[in-house]
């Protein structure tokens, strides 16, 4: 006869490996604190403080066993307008923070306030490139023309600024005189692969320049320190379309053609 206190024990052991395997849950709602201190505990991933990107609890950082975060991105929005969101690649661990608290660096916590804290609604992405996407298993099996049909017509936003290199990513010479872009690193999907934006065409409008858009190439890849999910690197001629380059940045829509 087996004693009581040992099926308790048992079933109490059972229940927390039932708990501590149970997958986390798709959304969080936290406090977006800032992110002052590099932990390192992605050491494939190298970035600066002055990157748009973020660090989680331990709660969430660890995501499985011998598992965790690092090279995800989370999709995210402040909670008062889930509306506008952004997306940030997870590149350390944050010690101090609270279970639902995300870190953010300086210039992504700017995207949202100008405070040091808001809150905010987030949740891990573990396939950037098709993160708003669905149906994740049919689409490893699809064919070029199949990934190319998912991404047309289909508009984004995020922000457009302009560069100056003469060589890209996609291994290939261009001018500044080109109407050419960088997609950034989130969206450009293997650089040589299967799902390639090497050579794609893409329609640019920018909001309070109404009128106007160009159709640009992509020859290159803006790398996530420096453009967040939605945002282009154009030419200095695709900027010039819409403003001076002493604009800066503007406020883009596009999509892939």
């Amino acid at each position: 006869m087996i004693p009581s206190a040992f099926i308790l024990v048992f079933m109490a052991s059972s229940l927390m490996n039932l708990v501590l395997s149970a997958p986390l849950p798709n959304t969080h709602s936290g406090y977006g604190t800032a992110h002052t201190r590099q932990n390192h505990r992605c050491p494939d991933i190298e970035y600066s403080l002055e990157d748009r990107v973020i660090a989680l609890s331990s709660a969430q950082f660890y995501t499985g066993h011998d598992s965790n975060a690092c090279g995800l991105y989370a999709k995210m929005n402040r909670q008062d307008d889930p509306s506008k969101h952004y997306y940030y690649k997870v590149v350390d661990l944050c010690k101090d923070c609270d279970k639902h608290t995300v870190a953010l660096t300086r210039n992504a916590m700017r995207e949202f306030t100008d405070s040091n804290g808001l809150l905010v609604d987030w949740e891990l992405v573990r396939d950037h490139n098709k993160n708003e996407e669905t149906d994740q298993e049919d689409k490893s099996h699809r064919h070029d023309k199949d990934e190319d049909d998912t991404h047309k017509n289909k508009v984004y936003r995020g922000r457009g600024t302009w560069f100056s290199d003469t060589y890209g990513s996609c291994e290939e010479s261009f001018s500044q005189s080109d109407l050419i872009v960088a997609v950034n690193e989130a969206q450009m999907g293997e650089q040589y692969g299967k799902y390639s934006k090497c050579g794609q065409q893409i329609r640019v409008t920018a909001r309070g320049y109404p009128g106007k858009s160009v159709i640009v190439r992509v020859v290159d890849t803006c790398p996530y320190r420096h453009c967040n999910y939605g945002h282009l690197d154009l030419s200095r001629a695709a900027f010039q379309k819409f403003a001076p380059l002493s604009v800066g940045v503007l406020d883009l829509e596009w999509s892939f053609l």
